[in-house]
């Protein structure tokens, strides 16, 4: 922030009747309610005088001749310590945490409840607001600031400290401006922030008097906000608080220029010009007097440092994303090699990031050349400087701005071909869709088949169950038809045996029973031993279900099962079933058990001795017949039937 000496006496001795009647107006109003309506009732602004009436020249529309700069500034002019050294004094350093942070923002703002809600005021109250927020951790502030109050008779300036933190800059802004007694005045004050923070905005609002506050709203709102504002050109994209320079040029100035005092030999660096740059060191200890020649110095070498930001950052993207390009498989695939999805993905990620990054800096820089070209229109504000010797300076100025075109051009230029190659990607996931897509294709045609095959195969294997089942339901007619013709000869069997067995009984020679043989004997012994041999069967088939009607039963701890020796010897042709010799090898481990598995053994050996007598009868009755058909002597059999 800049400020220079006012008007010449007549206006001043106004300015200061004018300021008094404020300052009176507003000694009474005490509380923090008061001091806002104090300030709703008087914050307008005036320039000049009440009774000052301009000409047309400073009052005309906003146009070429509207923006001439006035002839009463390029006069010499006494300052004005007269006017501020009337009711300058001194104020008490007030601790940072002790100010009304709430009552002084309103009245910095001029935001009132009633009036019409301003973007700029919110965006300040926000950033107050995250400020706080993040006090608690981000510690101690790291913002100080620079403070240059020099006189312009004797060109020295007051003793600051080369950095001053929030309360050494209340401080030194509450002494007397003018007629200090130990300190030259302060004819032209500069003001230097690092970084704005809130403590530091509110400390240069207490030091700001009412008809220069507006400049300073207006310069705090729209940094804060990120915007161009009033005489002062920056990049708020690389950072935005180091390029910060409030220069608030009030539009007085003194005709001469002056140099620093030859005592003064110590360099003492100008923040305004260079911020914290090497490349450009301005000495502060000799002032330039001339409010617009200071400007147009600073505006230039800021650009400058604007320019040297914009080189480096352009040409970082433009080197990034070449490496990303030459490293990517997709900017290399010339559609011969698969890319793989997860590529695709890292490619469009990175594309859209960078598409991203570009867009906001086109919107940037398209911001500060749209305010070069307001300031270099026909009617545009350079029209300020038109009786002046600059040309340097604007055909530097124009130099500079015509190398951010270019990097503009070159934005442009990188966006393109991320949006080509955004297109491309799309087109080649579009082709990887479509080879997926005849892939999955191929599968289904192949699954197709499959499920094609697998039902020939279904009614192949219904046919040969068909088949199958037909073979089984004429096996199992087969097996009715055996199973019947078992049964026949099983009948026949109970029925011939007797008969045979009796018969070799009958025609034997010597008699074994003492009954006669005769028909009526022949007959009963038929009989008897059919229904005994009906009944051995009938023991036999249901013997298993005999045993568990037995009052015996097996512990729960003897062996269920059967060696394979033993189950191979079920399998013997003279062996009966492997169930049966199961049941009867578990009666025979039982001791009490021991008489029922003899009976059972007696039984099957009784059969089959009568089986091998009849075989034997059988045989020797062909082998009778055969001797007598040879001529022999027919032995005299038995006489069973007379007659």
């Amino acid at each position: 922030m800049a400020t220079f000496a006012p008007s010449s006496m007549p206006q001043a001795r106004q300015i200061t009747l004018h300021t008094d009647r404020q300052r009176k107006r507003t000694s009474t109003q005490t509380t923090a309610v008061s001091n806002r309506r104090s300030y709703k009732t008087n914050k307008t602004r005036y320039y000049g005088t009440r009774d000052e009436t301009l000409s047309s020249r400073d009052t005309g529309p906003r146009a070429s001749a509207g923006k001439t700069w006035h002839s009463l500034f390029n006069t010499r002019r006494v300052c004005y310590r007269n006017i501020l050294g009337s009711h300058d004094s001194e104020r008490p350093a007030v601790d940072g945490g002790l100010v009304n942070t709430s009552d002084l923002l309103d009245e910095f703002l001029c935001d009132d409840e009633d009036a019409i809600p301003s973007w700029e005021a919110r965006t300040v109250r926000r950033f107050f607001e995250g400020e706080n927020q993040q006090g608690s951790t981000k510690g101690a502030s790291a913002t100080w600031a620079w403070l240059d109050d020099r006189e312009y008779v004797s060109g020295h300036s007051r003793p600051s400290p080369r950095a001053l933190d929030v309360s050494s800059l209340r401080a030194a802004l509450g002494r007397r401006r003018y007629g200090h007694a130990h300190l030259p005045d302060g004819d032209r004050r500069l003001i230097y922030v690092s970084e704005l923070d809130p403590m530091f905005i509110l400390a240069l609002a207490e030091a700001t008097q009412y008809y220069e506050k507006r400049a300073l709203q207006d310069a705090v709102c729209k940094h804060i906000a990120c915007s161009t504002y009033k005489q002062h050109m920056h990049s708020a994209i690389i950072h935005r608080g180091s390029l910060i320079s409030l220069l608030k040029a009030i539009c007085h100035q003194f005709t001469q220029t002056q140099q620093a005092n030859d005592t003064e030999d110590e360099l003492r660096l100008d923040f305004f010009a260079a911020d914290r740059d090497a490349d450009y060191v301005k000495d502060a200890n000799k002032p330039i007097w001339d409010a617009r020649t200071y400007w147009l110095q600073i505006v230039a070498i800021r650009c400058q440092l604007i320019l040297k930001e914009w080189l480096y950052m352009v040409h970082t993207i433009e080197e990034r994303m070449e490496i990303l390009r030459a490293t990517d498989p997709c900017s290399n695939n010339d559609g011969s090699v698969h890319l793989e999805p997860e590529d695709i993905r890292k490619s469009l990620h990175w594309t859209l990031q960078a598409m991203q990054l570009l867009r906001k800096l086109l919107d940037s820089l398209s911001t500060t050349l749209r305010a070069y070209e307001r300031f270099d229109a026909p009617d545009g504000d350079n029209r300020y400087f038109s009786d002046m010797a600059i040309d340097l300076v604007k055909n530097s100025m124009k130099e500079t701005f015509e190398q951010l075109a270019d990097l503009h051009l070159k934005l442009t230029s990188l966006d393109d071909s991320c949006k080509r190659f955004a297109t491309h990607l799309g087109r080649t996931m579009d082709l990887e869709s479509n080879v997926v897509a005849r892939k999955s294709n191929g599968i289904q045609e192949h699954t197709q088949r499959l499920a094609e095959s697998t039902i020939e195969l279904n009614t192949e294997i219904r046919t040969f169950n068909e088949i199958s089942s037909e073979a089984a339901r004429a096996n199992q007619a087969d097996a009715a038809k055996t199973s019947l013709s078992t049964r026949v000869n099983v009948e026949l069997l109970l029925l011939t045996t007797p008969f045979g067995i009796v018969l070799q009984y009958f025609g034997s020679e010597k008699d074994i029973f003492s009954f006669a043989r005769n028909t009526k004997t022949f007959l009963v012994s038929t009989l008897i031993l059919m229904l005994v041999l009906r009944v051995l069967a009938l023991l036999l088939e249901h013997s298993d279900k005999l045993l568990r009607l037995s009052p015996w039963k097996l512990p729960f701890h003897h062996r269920t099962s059967i060696s394979p020796k033993e189950k191979q010897g079920s399998d013997s042709p003279q062996g009966m079933s492997h169930r049966k010799r199961l049941v009867l090898h578990r009666l025979a481990n039982k001791p009490a058990n021991r008489w029922i598995w003899d009976l059972k053994v007696s039984i099957y050996r009784i059969i089959e001795s009568i089986q091998l007598g009849l075989l034997s009868g059988w045989a020797l009755s062909f082998r009778l017949n055969s001797t007598v058909a040879e001529g022999g002597t027919e032995p005299k059999p038995p006489q069973i039937f007379h007659g």
